[in-house]
């Protein structure tokens, strides 16, 4: 685990330390669930596209506090979606 910290930390000198940080791993195809017992089911009505948008999976995110400021004024103007990192990466 130490490795893990000392990894991060080099990753983020790497980057000089940017204040609009969101990093993590993209998901730039997927597929709303569309069957009703599906854990992460979207109706049509709800979203009726094929695709999502590209987002960060929430699981495994880097995001600086400077992002969640701008992320927390953004979504006051975005249509509310159920599952947070599909939201954000609207």
């Amino acid at each position: 685990m130490e490795m893990f910290y000392y990894r991060l930390l080099q990753y983020l000198e790497e980057l000089k330390y940017p204040k609009d940080l969101y990093a993590g791993r993209l998901w730039d195809s997927s597929r709303p669930g569309r069957e009703v017992d599906h854990a992460q089911y979207m109706s049509y009505k709800l979203y009726p596209y094929r695709r999502l948008p590209p987002f960060i999976a929430a699981g495994a995110s880097l995001i600086s506090v400077e992002m969640i400021e701008k992320l927390t004024i953004i979504a006051r103007f975005t249509k509310y979606l159920p599952f947070d990192d599909v939201f954000y990466g609207e």
